[in-house]
């Protein structure tokens, strides 16, 4: 086997090596969250799935409790900032949209990482919401996640 061919191996065989998982936390061990509480009224989901926004063409995340049914996709808007909308199968009657007007805390960052996989980009961040809309059960979304694609 020739020499280049030999690194050329190699530099593929340590390249799959350092594939990044998505990290969230409070999430499964070995999930991309890394803090994860979602409340509905009375109702806590454990979130445990994300999905990078630029899969869709924004600049966000989708998270979910994939077996409770419950969603909260993260929109940062240049100009306005952070919005939220979560949706459940249980608590609320409608999807939900929130904007600073409506919490008393909405805090986000999501930015993308340097991994790209499919030409969609990855992002890490966070998210703090405390919010409540006029009608309807209080929201509270804490959320810190790495790697999601």
């Amino acid at each position: 086997m020739s020499c280049g061919r030999l690194a050329a191996m190699s530099l593929v065989a340590g390249s799959l090596a350092g594939c990044a998982t998505t990290q969230v936390s409070g999430g499964p061990s070995g999930s991309p969250i890394e803090q994860a509480t979602l409340s509905i009224g009375g109702r806590a989901y454990q979130i445990d799935a994300c999905t990078s926004g630029d899969l869709q063409q924004f600049l966000g995340v989708d998270l979910a409790d994939q077996k409770a049914g419950a969603f909260a996709r993260v929109v940062i808007d240049p100009i306005d900032g952070p919005r939220l909308r979560i949706v459940a199968r249980e608590g609320l009657d409608r999807a939900a949209v929130f904007t600073r007007d409506q919490c008393s805390q909405l805090d986000a960052d999501v930015h993308p990482t340097n991994w790209i996989v499919n030409n969609v980009r990855a992002v890490s961040g966070y998210v703090n919401a405390e919010c409540r809309a006029s009608s309807g059960p209080p929201v509270s979304l804490h959320v810190r996640f790495t790697h999601c694609h």
